[in-house]
């Protein structure tokens, strides 16, 4: 059985640098400041989202009394793991996977980003070590010469569960939905600065789980 607290933050510094970036590149009413492919690829990492979450998961291990094994007697309880851990995950948009068309001519410059399937990028949790707490309670069976403590083994994939779930909590959370929302915004407002009129658009596959790291 395995619980999941819920995320607990979701960071919006983003918001904060774009608005830098913007008044930083903003030209003067005398100058025009032309937009590349390559110039809207390099700011797009900045357009990133970032939730904080903290969850646990836990198993129960059995170990045999030894004569359990010639059908005498009950396999016992001996370990009982858990794992609670704290970590982040990412969400950003990869432009490279992006379909990009600048229009100089008219009145208002246009430029038009279609993402493709796989751009939208939701990386695994990142986690440090110390942020990791694995502890076992055991039976009370120090009295038996047959008991078996969890392997290392068994302890990391108790890891391994919780870091998978807070990732699955992080897209039903709506990280994905935020992602994208959060790279309209920022590179509407960049090209805005610089005088162009933005029309960004996501493929219904935009996130691809298999694509993701």
């Amino acid at each position: 059985m395995r619980k999941l607290i819920p995320v607990v933050l979701l960071m919006v510094a983003t918001a904060v640098v774009a608005g830098f970036v913007v008044y930083q590149l903003k030209p003067s009413a005398e100058t025009r400041v032309s937009v590349t492919v390559e110039k809207i690829r390099r700011i797009a990492h900045l357009a990133t989202v970032e939730y904080t979450l903290s969850g646990f998961a836990r198993q129960v291990f059995t170990s045999s009394t030894g004569l359990s094994d010639i059908g005498i007697g009950e396999r016992k309880r001996s370990d009982y793991v858990i794992s609670y851990c704290t970590g982040k995950i990412t969400g950003r948009v990869d432009l490279e996977k992006a379909t990009i068309d600048v229009q100089e001519g008219g009145d208002i410059p246009r430029v038009s980003i279609h993402l493709e399937p796989g751009s939208i990028v939701i990386s695994d949790v990142e986690v440090r070590p110390e942020d990791i707490e694995t502890i076992s309670v055991r039976d009370e069976l120090s009295g038996c010469f047959f008991y078996k403590p969890a392997t290392n083994s068994q302890r990391n994939g108790v890891q391994r569960t919780a870091l998978k779930e807070m990732k699955q909590s992080a897209l039903k959370s709506g990280i994905v939905d935020k992602t994208k929302e959060n790279a309209r915004t920022f590179l509407s407002d960049f090209l805005g600065s610089l005088g162009y009129q933005a029309t960004i658009t996501f493929d219904e596959n935009a996130y691809d789980p298999s694509a993701s790291s």
